[in-house]
């Protein structure tokens, strides 16, 4: 891949001097261009550096997203520090352990959203210094950023990301999205969701202006900007699109006739959206993409077209970018070399993570492996069971704690989800299991329904039946008006399993 020495703030730098003029950053009520862009971000980082900030420092960043937030983490990026996005309305104690944690130099914040600790904060207001600044040019070992992401174990994590992994994805992005550079992208995902990192990269490095919605947009917030603003390009979770194209009266109000990408990722891509996405547009370019956020946000790729059908519920997940690399392993670390084969998903190359900030034991946890032909070589071991099948390509098969025990049968609550997606007029299902003594774990069903569907839980419950076994179908069913998400926009099961545990008490 040419250009991999080049690093985001030096493609920006190019993309300014190409496009200076073009839009930048679109919210409801300002179009900035990519010169304001990098006039505001070089105050920025003029002003951090007067303050001492630089190389080897973190900045963390809790604004509200739109124009201020993307100068502010470019700006940070342009004064040699890494950044980190918070979202300023979490919680205050979750908030609270990741500044602990993190232990930043200094914490930009916007009015009206309150200081945490006391570490040094100021205002993203009073970052701006008319000094002259030199960018300074990052070391590709260099840390990027640090996102925090609470993985299985509910205990945040800083992911530590350096410059060089952020090119590697980078130049992947500009090589198979060339055809959208420069055409409006959609950004959906919340700054503290490493999935926005494909947006940020497509503007900076490509051109492409953003369109960027404050807060927690909904559906019709989405599709009318979409549609308002001839967006062409739009990275997402699989859910996004599953309701938009279970609710035909918006599609019909909005057709989005100039959308010609979207990208799926961040969860499961049942088969059920891809038959309904080639259905509304067969002319759609599809990708579904995978990746830990310890992989630099995507690491495997699926182009989707109308004939590439799954033998599985989930489209697959493809093979990995250029110099990334797919292990399987078993149980015991063993290396799995045959196809077909299923096992715990390694991966391999230059876009896998520094290290955990702060926690030496937990980045050892993650990237060591026993496997005699892996060792002593820069793995991550994922915790995600795949199957490969034997042309190479990998499909989601469940999360090395996704098996649940119950009755002392061992159960996929993924192969649950599997069985309910397929029931004609479920729109979303997310299996839970809850601790009950008398049979280790009682599994439940969560599900919405396709608007105007006339399906009720028993009928799910029959379909049930005649898909899986006795031991694997849900003690409960329940119905949802939607699926409660967390920022990144995956199904929040730690809610849906307080919620379960008061409805079916």
């Amino acid at each position: 891949m040419d250009g991999v020495a080049m690093m985001l703030p030096e493609r920006f730098a190019h993309t300014v001097r190409t496009v200076e003029d073009a839009p930048a950053i679109i919210t409801p009520t300002q179009t900035y261009s990519f010169a304001a862009l990098h006039h505001r971000a070089t105050q920025t980082a003029a002003a951090l550096a007067e303050q001492g900030i630089g190389p080897g420092h973190r900045v963390a960043i809790r604004m509200t997203r739109g124009f201020d937030f993307l100068a502010c983490m470019v700006g940070v990026m342009l004064s040699g520090a890494a950044y980190t996005p918070l979202d300023a309305h979490l919680p205050t104690p979750y908030i609270a352990t990741i500044l602990t944690q993190l232990s930043p130099d200094l914490t930009v914040i916007e009015p009206g959203i309150p200081a945490i600790g006391n570490g040094p904060t100021c205002l993203f207001d009073d970052l701006a210094s008319d000094r002259p600044f030199q960018a300074i040019p990052p070391q590709k070992d260099a840390p990027a950023y640090i996102i925090f992401t609470s993985g299985s174990t509910g205990i945040p994590k800083g992911v530590v990301i350096s410059h060089g992994a952020l090119s590697h994805f980078t130049d992947w992005c500009l090589t198979e999205f060339r055809p959208y550079a420069r055409k409006p992208l959609l950004n959906v995902a919340n700054f503290s969701f490493d999935q926005s990192v494909l947006d940020i990269v497509m503007l900076l490095a490509a051109g492409s202006p953003m369109v960027c919605l404050p807060g927690a947009p909904t559906i019709m917030d989405i599709v009318g900007a979409m549609n308002r603003h001839a967006v062409a390009f739009v990275s997402t979770v699989p859910s996004t699109f599953s309701i938009l194209l279970s609710a035909g009266a918006i599609l019909r109000r909005f057709p989005l006739d100039h959308l010609e990408c979207v990208v799926l990722g961040g969860a499961a891509f049942p088969e059920s959206t891809r038959h309904q996405l080639f259905d509304w547009k067969p002319s759609l370019d599809v990708y579904n993409l995978y990746g830990p956020t310890e992989a630099t946000v995507y690491c495997l790729f699926q182009k989707v077209t109308v004939e590439t059908r799954s033998p599985h519920p989930t489209v697959a997940l493809g093979v990995p970018f250029p110099e990334m690399h797919a292990h399987l392993i078993d149980r015991d670390d063993s290396l799995l070399t045959n196809a077909p084969a299923d096992g715990e998903l390694v991966l391999e190359g230059p876009q896998l993570m520094t290290e955990y900030h702060g926690s030496p034991q937990a980045t050892q946890t993650a990237t060591t492996v026993t496997t005699p032909e892996l060792r002593n070589r820069r793995v991550y071991r994922t915790g995600d069971m795949v199957h490969r099948d034997a042309h190479g390509t990998l499909f989601f098969a469940g999360r090395g704690d996704d098996t649940v025990k119950t009755r002392g049968y061992r159960v996929s609550l993924l192969s649950l989800e599997h069985a309910a997606h397929a029931v004609p007029g479920v729109l979303e299902a997310s299996a839970i299991a809850i601790p009950d003594p008398a049979v280790e774990n009682r599994l439940v069903l969560c599900v919405t329904m396709i608007p105007k569907t006339d399906i009720s839980t028993h009928t799910i419950s029959e379909h049930l039946k005649n898909a899986l076994p006795s031991y694997m179908l849900p003690k409960d069913i329940l119905t949802f008006d939607a699926l409660p998400k967390n920022t990144s926009g995956k199904i929040d099961k730690k809610r849906l399993i307080r919620h379960a545990m008061k409805d079916t008490q």
